[in-house]
Order: structure tokens, then sequence, then C-alpha cells
């Protein structure tokens, strides 16, 4: 599923606990930037870990992503895990 910012990957299972990965490759900036992304993707999961059906999961951050604060990453996100869960019936 494509966001602006984002690529949401996932693969649903039965059973077990879900993961989370997150992902920036070298298009989002240097090195301070890809992890500035992650930490605020990681805060993300930790605040909204109820959006998340049960599967494996890896948010890839796109070109720009580095340059949204907290608020608008949770926005874009939490709307396109909204989508998910109702696409998926949980």
């Amino acid at each position: 599923m494509h966001t602006p910012h984002f690529l949401l990957l996932w693969k649903a299972k039965d059973g077990g606990v879900t993961r989370v990965g997150f992902t920036a490759s070298k298009k989002v900036g240097n090195a301070v930037a890809r992890n500035f992304i992650k930490r605020r993707l990681r805060e993300f999961y930790r605040q909204n870990k109820s959006l998340f059906i049960l599967a494996d999961f890896n948010i890839v951050a796109k070109k720009g992503a580095d340059l949204l604060d907290f608020h608008q990453i949770s926005t874009e996100l939490a709307a396109a895990f909204g989508r998910l869960r109702k696409k998926h019936g949980h």
C-alpha cells in the first residue's frame, strides 16, 4: 500500500506476534535523516499498536519522509492502517 511518503508491506499470519521493520534507503537522505525517520516510525508504532493487524510489516520511507513532523507521519500512517484494517476486516 502506498501513501505519499511511505510504502507499507505486510504478510498476514495466523498466530504469533505482530512484527514491524522500518526501512529508509539513501534516497531518503544521509544517515542522520534516515535514523531520524526510523525513530519517528518506531514511536508511531509504540503509540499505535492497536492499529496493526496480526502480520509482519515493513514500513519503507520514501524520499521526503524525513521532512515530515511527527504529527504528519502519524496522520498519514493512521489513515493507511485504517484502510488496511477495513480492507482485511479486522
